[in-house]
């Protein structure tokens, strides 16, 4: 009794399942006017998509670029700023601050650089951009303060 049981359930799938595909069949022969064009509708609408998935990016990219820029034109101000206290320091000490704030000075004109030389277009680039991106020029902000120079 059990088997036969067991064996109602996949026999009455199959028999549901075969209605449906000759439904179906029916269905797509008698519409494949409907269907080619719903098909032409989702192409169009998939190219849309992408176009908006460009521009976003590019939107993004913009941003950045323009955050990061405001950014290091700040840090070219405090580097202006450092330099005309290290003026005032004792010449051992000025000597070391001065190579210490050259490197600071070309670690902010290489990131600069690297923002209006990037234009990569996939979101996992750019967030792997926007992150590195980020860590540095927080760790260049740390720097220029006047107590690490």
């Amino acid at each position: 009794m059990k088997n036969l049981k067991n064996l109602k359930r996949p026999v009455i799938t199959l028999v549901i399942i075969f209605m449906a595909v000759a439904i179906f069949t029916n269905w797509k022969s008698s519409n494949k006017e409907e269907a080619q064009q719903k098909i032409i509708n989702a192409k169009v609408a998939e190219v849309k998509a992408n176009q908006e998935m460009i521009t976003s990016i590019t939107d993004s990219i913009n941003q950045l670029k323009k955050e990061s820029i405001e950014k290091t034109k700040s840090y070219d101000k405090k580097i202006v700023a450092i330099k005309a206290n290290i003026r005032n320091d004792k010449k051992q000490a000025t000597i070391k601050n001065e190579k210490k704030l050259a490197e600071l000075e070309q670690k902010n004109n290489d990131m600069i650089k690297r923002l209006s030389n990037y234009t990569e277009s996939g979101t996992e680039n750019l967030e792997l951009f926007r992150y590195e991106m980020g860590r540095e020029m927080n760790e260049l902000g740390k720097s220029l303060t006047v107590s690490n120079i």
